[in-house]
């Protein structure tokens, strides 16, 4: 059986430069009001920032856009233990950690790469603001993500082959 290797699993980038490149790369793109959130406790990590709707026109809104991704649990199997023969082992309490650090690390520069083509997206422009990021953009005044407020609703739809009420409220999607 072979190990598939995962993306970025070789990666020797700090979680804190990647952070700072995270910044840059959106700075540099026009974003602002950037953030970043680490929640170990709750296992969710991510970055808050604002962006035109319309890159190019100064007088368009800003829109916020909240992504996050989950963070590995420290205490996962997959830190702890490791398998030589078929044969189950546990790790030192330092390898274990420092699996987990490799894992954090490599999330972080997933985020990084997935951000950056995102914004190669938006910029070539095969995707718009809005459609790129519209799962991650915080609905004003509710303080929540499109993603969060609708999942719920697109999993019942997917499972019983009915619209919920949320969507019979709205029409066919516009083209653009």
């Amino acid at each position: 059986m072979t190990v598939k290797a995962k993306p970025f699993g070789s990666t020797n980038v700090s979680v804190e430069n990647t952070k700072t490149q995270i910044r840059n790369l959106l700075t540099k793109w026009g974003a602002k009001d950037f953030k970043q959130v680490e929640d170990h406790e709750r296992l969710q990590a991510g970055v808050e920032f604002k962006v035109r709707l319309e890159k190019t026109r100064r007088d368009s809104p800003w829109l916020t856009v909240r992504i996050e991704m989950p963070l590995p649990d420290p205490n996962a199997e997959e830190f702890r233990f490791f398998y030589n023969h078929s044969v189950r082992k546990e790790r030192s309490a330092a390898a274990a950690t420092e699996k987990w650090q490799d894992e954090l690390r490599r999330r972080w520069r997933c985020l990084h790469g997935s951000l950056k083509q995102s914004l190669v997206n938006i910029d070539t422009p095969i995707r718009s603001v809005v459609d790129e990021f519209h799962a991650d953009i915080v609905v004003p005044g509710t303080g929540t993500t499109v993603r969060r407020a609708t999942r719920a609703a697109v999993l019942q739809a997917i499972e019983t082959g009915q619209m919920p009420p949320i969507f019979r409220r709205l029409s066919a999607p516009e083209e653009e």
